[in-house]
């Protein structure tokens, strides 16, 4: 993993991406029948493209590769629902950057 030292989440979600098109191009395409993503289709769309489009910035070398858009998913599912198990009903601006981080910790670990 080639992460840069001082850079941000919010720079990073930010910055123009070469894996734009491939990534919007499967985000609509990551658990269609699914209630949580239904729900809130547009949030969690748009939750779901920040974070592929910032982690594909933060290591251009993998970039993004299909698949990738259900693991984060499946991390928003669940740090969503912990968030409402500790009665957390407002999700803050953290949220998307403590999903971003838990998947660089996942990818680096692989």
């Amino acid at each position: 993993m080639h992460a840069q030292k001082g850079v941000t989440y919010q720079s990073l979600k930010d910055k123009e991406s070469s894996f734009a098109y491939r990534i919007k191009k499967d985000i609509p395409r990551t658990f269609p029948d699914n209630n949580f993503f239904k729900e809130n289709e547009k949030e969690r769309q748009r939750n779901l493209l920040n974070i592929l489009l910032a982690y594909s910035n933060f290591d251009p070398e993998v970039g993004y590769t299909q698949g990738m858009n259900f693991l984060v998913a499946t991390l928003i599912y669940h740090v969503h629902l912990e968030q409402i198990e500790k009665d957390y009903f407002v999700i803050d601006n953290d949220f998307e950057e403590d999903v971003f981080w838990i998947f660089v910790y996942i990818m680096d670990n692989k």
